[in-house]
């Protein structure tokens, strides 16, 4: 379910695996990995991306569409 949640907020922002992966700091095959399920992404990366696109944490790993705690 994050690696769906991340692949959608990336496709939103019209942005390439490799362009959010050079913004984020992290190899594009890791954020690939995650994407797919692969790899699960630790605590850390999860607040990075959480706050680069400005959603709660909660957004990322759930499967409603509550994106911030405003809503």
């Amino acid at each position: 379910m994050i690696g769906a949640r991340i692949r959608e907020l990336r496709k939103e922002r019209n942005m390439t695996l490799r362009e959010l992966a050079d913004a984020l700091g992290v190899p594009f095959t890791t954020l690939g990995n995650y994407e797919r399920g692969d790899r699960k992404p630790d605590l850390q990366f999860l607040l990075d991306i959480s706050k680069y696109f400005g959603v709660s944490m909660d957004f990322l790993s759930r499967t409603d569409e509550i994106t911030s705690y405003e809503d």
